[in-house]
């Protein structure tokens, strides 16, 4: 049997140096890094105040109005780059390849704030009285499935975490489902969102970059003492080579 060849159709991007696949590109090309002092929270009693923080990110630009509330921080910025994604692809979603679409995606922490809010409501004051519409949103598949739930994909849906390396595992997980003929397209991608909960975390573990006073964040590189931390969405449309071209899409 003929290995199925696997074709780039569309992408989608919401990150801190720029929101849509072009303005990051030009960001990348300028070699602006989007790294800034934060302002989602107080930082005063860390020593590094940076990050990759979006702070001009407007979900109902992309999704809409409705049902946005019920979404937290994590699944606004994926289904944001689906979106995007879908539309560069120019891909049609009915009931004719629904099911042959799928979804798969890879992070790290996901939901981490909604899921410390939640556990800190069930600790101080107690199981019966804390707030139960943060637990739909700190499941680490949640946002993943938001995404299906919202462009009406019925085929599978994935989260991968593994650490760093999830959204890089998710890629040959999907890979691998249009090889074996289990799926024809998939929304491929990762995201992370940035929140007090995950940095004070990293901080703790003496992860973030300046903690000895030097703010050097440099992968592989010997001068490294620790990361910056940062937030975003991304999604490819990945697709069977055929069946791209049989709906005369742009690879």
């Amino acid at each position: 049997m003929k290995e199925r060849r696997i074709v780039i159709t569309g992408l989608g991007v919401i990150a801190p140096n720029g929101i849509g696949k072009e303005a990051f590109w030009e960001a990348l090309k300028e070699g602006r890094s989007g790294i800034k002092p934060i302002k989602r929270f107080d930082t005063s009693e860390f020593k590094c105040k940076m990050a990759g923080e979006i702070q001009d990110f407007r979900p109902e630009d992309f999704l809409g109005i409705k049902g946005l509330r019920d979404l937290e921080r994590t699944s606004r910025l994926l289904c944001s780059a689906a979106k995007l994604a879908i539309d560069d692809a120019g891909l049609k979603i009915d009931y004719k390849n629904t099911d042959d679409i799928g979804v798969c995606t890879g992070t790290t922490l996901s939901h981490l704030w909604n899921f410390a809010e939640f556990e800190k409501g069930a600790i101080v004051d107690g199981p019966l009285f804390t707030d139960a519409s943060l637990f739909p949103g700190s499941v680490m598949n949640a946002a993943s499935s938001q995404v299906s739930i919202r462009f009406n994909i019925q085929g599978f849906n994935t989260t991968i975490s593994t650490g760093y390396s999830s959204s890089i595992d998710a890629l040959k997980y999907a890979i691998d489902f249009i090889k074996l003929r289990r799926s024809k397209t998939v929304l491929l991608g990762g995201v992370e969102s940035l929140s007090l909960a995950n940095y004070s975390g990293f901080y703790r573990l003496g992860f973030v970059a300046g903690l000895n006073g030097e703010e050097v964040s440099c992968p592989f590189d010997r001068r490294r003492n620790g990361i910056i931390l940062g937030e975003g969405a991304a999604i490819i449309v990945i697709e069977d080579e055929d069946s791209a071209r049989e709906r005369n899409a742009k690879i």
